[in-house]
């Protein structure tokens, strides 16, 4: 760890502020450049608003958040001296994520996993199935979304001519792009529109549809350019990693594990990492003894005083001020029960699934049966890492929208903490709860230039995307910014995180 003083007296190539997972993932992207590069983070932590936390370390964050989280509370009641019961363990038995989502196996940070090699380095987790809520049930009112072409032929609850209508949706949604004809005269309706009018699918069918999509608004918001697209994604990553699912959840804390081990590898190549430090401001170099270095620099003046000169500076930290394009409503809870009924093997030969997904479509949860937008509950075993054998971890959000949005979450939670084949029902052990504000849900836009300080290059990712499954714009955003930094420096934009084995490396320069 480089001391404040000791940087001050280096010309930094790149400075990155944040330790997000686009700024991460930039850093890997120069960590073999010979750059000169600092990385800074004001937190403590790796992962910024994709960090994932010990129960201490989320009781700190709590008393010091910053945007783009707020409305932080913890409920973690007095453990009771019961030796029959579940207990809450030690602090660091729990990682817990603060901005959980799946990424499908066919997205393109799965690829520049491989192609950079840094996937020898991380363990991923497989995804299993899909439940949606069903309220016009009396019991067991989680029922299984259909995943493909195998589980629609072999699910009895669907009929006959239902499956007729589903099977000619699913060889539709697999070929889009070549059937425009179809799809784009209703683009810009809504999704069920196009499912009835155009497909004929039933109105039975059409909430499941509309759970593959992740949709976080109400279905009459979500368009069809949206929806058919995603669902594409997920029914054409299904088998490219193993029989019967379609997206993974990295070991260990998620995207916060991504960025660690990226964070690691810009280490090795010689990058300097700073915890805990920030930035201040930043502005032209007031270097006057050279007027030519001081046209190439921007000063940097960080959070302890001291000030830096650099060539390029990258921040993804939000501003104070930004204003939020939406905001999520998140709870995490601990539950005290593995919820076992919840990850069936999939399929024979299937590797055992981690994670599952609930949906409560919009409005099955009010009383009143006044329209509230999806719930979604992605529930984590304790093969994640995230919890101790035995116990299991749900994280549950929505678009919060008005005042119920504590009560709705409240039972969702309830809705999934159910006692099926158990002699007692689950319990929650803790619950963290909170609101993140975000880009928004439904798009994620590319990193941008956001400043330009006379000549210097300054650039700015946008707020995270709130999105469920990781969308391949995030890794097209630092794609476009290690592009445009090496065209400031005047460096090639080619091969962009493809890295050769570090042994192949040393094997040639022996050579």
């Amino acid at each position: 760890m480089e001391s404040a003083r000791d940087i001050t007296d280096i010309d930094w190539d790149l400075v990155i502020s944040g330790t997000g997972l686009q700024a991460s993932l930039l850093a890997l992207a120069f960590s073999r450049s010979n750059k000169k590069i600092l990385h800074l983070d004001t937190n403590t932590y790796y992962g910024a608003a994709e960090a994932a936390l010990s129960l201490q370390e989320a009781e700190t964050w709590s008393l010091n958040c910053s945007p783009p989280f707020r409305n932080i509370s913890i409920w973690n009641p007095p453990q009771v001296d019961d030796e029959s019961s579940t207990k809450l363990s030690f602090s660091r038995a729990y990682t817990l994520s603060l901005t959980p989502f799946l990424i499908y196996s066919r997205s393109n940070l799965i690829q520049a996993l491989v192609s950079s090699r840094l996937f020898r380095q991380l363990e991923f987790q497989a995804v299993g199935s899909w439940w949606i809520y069903d309220k016009s049930s009396t019991f067991n009112r989680l029922k299984k979304v259909p995943n493909g072409r195998e589980d629609v032929f072999s699910d009895p609850s669907i009929d006959l001519k239902a499956k007729r209508f589903l099977m000619k949706f699913l060889k539709f949604v697999l070929d889009y792009e070549n059937q425009r004809d179809i799809w784009e005269p209703f683009k810009a309706s809504p999704f069920p529109t196009f499912l009835s009018d155009q497909l004929g699918v039933p109105l039975a069918l059409q909430e499941p549809l509309l759970a593959l999509t992740l949709t976080p608004t109400l279905p009459e918001n979500t368009s069809t350019s949206y929806a058919v697209p995603r669902i594409a994604r997920h029914l054409r990553s299904i088998g490219l990693f193993g029989p019967s699912f379609a997206a993974v959840v990295p070991k260990w804390g998620g995207a916060s594990e991504i960025a660690q081990v990226a964070c690691r590898a810009g280490a090795v190549g010689g990058a300097v990492y700073m915890l805990g430090q920030g930035v201040k401001s930043y502005g032209d170099s007031l270097d006057s003894s050279s007027q030519e270095s001081a046209a190439r620099r921007l000063q940097i003046e960080l959070l302890s005083g001291e000030k830096i000169n650099c060539k390029t500076f990258v921040t993804s930290e939000t501003p104070k001020d930004s204003k939020a394009g939406v905001s999520l409503k998140r709870s995490v809870v601990v539950s005290s029960s593995p919820l076992t009924h919840l990850f069936p093997c999939p399929a024979e030969g299937a590797p055992k699934p981690a994670v599952a997904i609930v949906c409560f479509p919009s409005g099955c949860l009010d009383p009143r049966n006044n329209r509230h937008p999806p719930i979604y509950s992605i529930v984590h075993s304790s093969e994640t890492g995230e919890c101790p054998d035995g116990q299991s971890v749900v994280y549950s959000c929505m678009l919060q929208v008005d005042d119920r949005s504590d009560t709705l979450l409240d039972a969702a939670v309830s809705n999934v903490l159910v006692a099926v084949g158990q002699e007692s029902s689950p319990e929650k052990l803790y619950e963290l709860r909170f609101t993140q504000d975000g880009g928004s849900p439904t798009s994620c836009e590319n990193m941008r230039e956001v400043d330009t300080v006379g000549d210097k290059a300054t650039y700015t990712f946008p707020q995270p995307s709130l999105d469920l499954a990781l969308s391949d714009s995030v890794l097209n955003g630092v794609q476009e910014a290690w592009a445009q930094i090496n065209t400031y420096l005047g460096e090639s934009t080619e091969d962009f995180l493809q890295f050769p084995d570090r042994e192949t490396e040393m094997e040639d320069e022996e050579t």
